[in-house]
């Protein structure tokens, strides 16, 4: 008997751990975790002299998706874009959502090339994402800008991709901005 008890408080720990540091619609780490996650990793790569990267991911035209197909549209949007950062980002990445339909990415041991390369990889699967909602398809994009070390902190690696991304934004969307360079979409966003 104190077995099973043990056993359900530790999953019911478990299940109150999950909830407290994992966003629910997306399965990312949510805003909190996330920060707490990205500066030991920042700290670690200052103290090592390793390459750090930071994506930041923002959902094109979120509003009119929300009012045209409904919030289970948004909602759909959100899931499937936490499943497609789970599944594409490398395995050493820190994924979260920061609010709403903005997403953050870590990428450790990267520098600024190889994340703009992923960041490119994101933004077409993104754009290539089929999504349905009562038998309907449509599909978001996503504009992505990337930040490198060396930054001060891990504000103003945010700052510097913050400013990145939408330096994207008002190129058009649908884009990745990296540092002085803009690379456009294949397709118009």
């Amino acid at each position: 008997m104190q077995r099973r008890t043990a056993l359900q408080s530790y999953q019911l720990a478990r299940q109150n751990w999950l909830y407290a540091t994992t966003d629910t619609l997306s399965q990312l780490q949510n805003r909190r975790t996330w920060y707490q996650q990205a500066e030991h990793q920042l700290l670690a790569a200052q103290g090592g002299q390793q390459p750090l990267s930071l994506l930041m991911l923002d959902v094109d035209h979120f509003k009119a998706i929300n009012d045209r197909l409904g919030h289970a549209a948004g909602d759909q949007a959100i899931e499937a874009l936490g499943e497609l950062l789970l599944a594409s980002c490398p395995s050493q990445a820190v994924a979260g959502r920061l609010g709403g339909e903005e997403f953050a990415v870590l990428l450790p041991d990267c520098d600024l090339q190889q994340a703009s390369l992923v960041a490119e990889h994101l933004r077409a699967a993104i754009a290539a994402l089929p999504l349905r909602l009562d038998g309907q398809t449509f599909r978001i994009t996503a504009s992505i800008g990337v930040a490198s070390l060396p930054a001060d902190s891990l504000d103003a690696l945010v700052r510097e991709a913050d400013r990145q991304l939408y330096l994207a934004k008002a190129a058009g969307r649908n884009r990745v901005s990296v540092a002085d360079a803009v690379l456009a979409a294949s397709t118009p966003g």
